[in-house]
């Protein structure tokens, strides 16, 4: 099939599509799309986990994401290899783990409220765009938490109008696409506007050397230094920062809307979680709940790695440059894994810790997300705030289908719910 053919397929109906391609040639099997180009897809656990606990230069995942996303700077974390990434993610990790991550639910729940505080009553809206409106203010604590809210409220206004559709575009035509009126245009001006507003805080941070460090990761970065010992300059940090919003904002709001998408279709779940909150239990059953909807509905698609060198993969002999990507759908979709892989039931969760090259909606090995904790954590507290103070229903009893944009797999009609009546 032409790449142009298998893209226009990948978009409309990504799980559908390479679960069909696995089915007729078995695994690995090939695939065209752009603007990555040839792929080689697996999604058995050994290979994944070859893939995943390997040599950083032989599976090269930075050189791999610079292919999947073209617009990210060059200081981005997610475009770096080796001792460099180790690095760089030494740095910021804490801002995403641990009593930081706990921090921050307050605010979750207060940006939660707002955001219900808003929905119409009695008529079907998408819940997407409201989720991604907390995402965002969430992400931007985590990441660049300015001390005045007049800078916080300009920056998130800026940052959201970078990541309007005009980002998804830009994410498939890469940065050589920059004329002003094109979609590259657009999102390198956007990006360059934040980019200023980042300089701007870090400039004051430097001028009140009296302030102790903020925990956030800019904080983090402006702290590090760079491979040689040297500080960080001011372009890696903003590329980082970047990265970091488009990351922590985009992923973890298509995350909620299939938690809501998959628990309000499921009356016997819908039940079992609301009785847990009105207990005000830390119940393991909501954790069991989004462990389910990260395996059924994951927000992405693949984790991808370039080969450093030749490889045999599958029976499969690989050149060097090689791309070779995890499909996380396809992993978590295996009935050898998961028995009836199509139903959602979270029970399956009650058990124990799921295996780590099974259960991959966050990649794995010394890649796996940073902000896999805060994702998940936002996703529990946002899922029971909005439970525990709205009677929601699903505005059509079938599930909506998978469409892909850039590497994230989105519910085509937005999350769409019903408000029937607020409970307080």
């Amino acid at each position: 099939m032409p790449s142009i053919l298998q893209t226009l397929r990948m978009w409309r109906d990504p799980v559908g599509f390479q679960t069909a391609a696995q089915a007729r040639f078995g695994e690995p099997f090939g695939q065209r799309f752009h603007p990555v180009g040839e792929l080689v897809v697996v999604s058995d656990p050994g290979m994944v986990r070859a893939i995943f606990m390997g040599d950083p230069e032989t599976f090269r995942a930075g050189e791999a994401n610079g292919k999947i996303l073209p617009i990210l700077g060059c200081g981005s974390l997610l475009l770096a290899d080796g001792e460099h990434h180790r690095r760089r993610r030494h740095v910021l990790t804490p801002a995403f783990h641990g009593t930081r991550v706990t921090d921050l639910g307050d605010q979750i729940v207060c940006q939660t409220r707002e955001a219900m505080a808003r929905w119409p009553a009695d008529r079907a809206f998408r819940l997407l765009p409201s989720l991604q409106t907390i995402t965002l203010n969430v992400i931007l604590r985590a990441v660049i938490d300015t001390a005045t809210p007049g800078a916080q409220a300009e920056l998130a206004r800026r940052v959201g109008l970078m990541l309007a559709p005009a980002a998804g575009a830009a994410l498939l035509l890469g940065r050589g696409h920059r004329a002003w009126w094109s979609v590259g245009g657009i999102f390198g001006r956007r990006e360059a506007a934040v980019h200023a507003l980042v300089r701007e805080e870090l400039a004051r941070r430097r001028r009140d050397q009296s302030q102790p460090t903020r925990p956030d990761a800019l904080g983090s970065l402006m702290a590090a230094s760079d491979d040689e010992g040297r500080p960080l300059d001011d372009g890696d940090i903003c590329d980082e920062v970047v990265t970091l919003l488009i990351a922590g904002h985009e992923t973890t709001s298509v995350a909620l809307a299939w938690a809501f998408e998959r628990v309000l279709r499921h009356a016997t779940v819908l039940d079992r979680v609301r009785e847990g909150v009105a207990a005000g239990r830390d119940d393991v059953y909501l954790d069991a709940v989004v462990k389910e909807t990260l395996r059924s509905r994951p927000p992405l698609i693949d984790a991808v790695r370039t080969l450093g060198h030749p490889l045999t993969i599958g029976g499969c002999d690989l050149t060097a440059g090689s791309t070779v990507m995890v499909s996380i759908p396809l992993v978590h979709h295996r009935p050898e894994l998961y028995p009836d892989p199509h139903r959602f039931l979270p029970d399956r969760f009650l058990a124990g810790r799921p295996g780590p090259y099974d259960w991959i909606p966050f990649g794995g090995g010394a890649r796996r997300c940073i902000g896999a904790e805060l994702a998940s954590f936002e996703v529990s507290t946002v899922l029971s705030t909005v439970l525990a103070g709205a009677d929601l229903r699903a505005e059509r009893v079938e599930p909506e289908q998978t469409r892909l944009l850039g590497t994230a797999l989105f519910p085509a009609r937005g999350g769409s719910v019903t408000l029937r009546r607020r409970l307080r």
